[in-house]
């Protein structure tokens, strides 16, 4: 059953397991730092439908990488929800999840 859900990928651990229960529709995984969304380690995930949500400010580099590992078959949309917002740069999924929930 696993293998029908799509990825998300965030940069914090702490964004991936509180959206693990904000969205339980996908499969949440942290790179665990901005520089880690790459090729080496993303490889395993080369055959599924990934969407990145990286912090507010780095939609541009991770949309780059994105390009550059679907060039190399990965199926990776980068999302540009939280630049959108008027929260600051370094913010995270889970801050923009509080901001609309309460």
């Amino acid at each position: 059953k696993d293998y029908q859900k799509n990825i998300a990928i965030v940069e914090s651990e702490k964004t991936a397991i509180i959206m693990s229960i904000y969205l339980p529709d996908y499969i949440w995984l942290a790179t665990g730092s901005k520089s880690n969304f790459k090729f080496e380690l993303l490889e395993p995930l080369k055959k599924r439908n990934c969407f990145a949500f990286p912090d507010k400010g780095e939609f541009n580099n991770w949309n780059t990488k994105a390009r550059e590992l679907n060039n190399q078959g990965f199926k990776v949309a980068a999302s540009n929800l939280l630049e959108k917002t008027s929260l600051k740069n370094g913010f995270d999924l889970v801050d923009y999840y509080l901001t609309i929930t309460k």
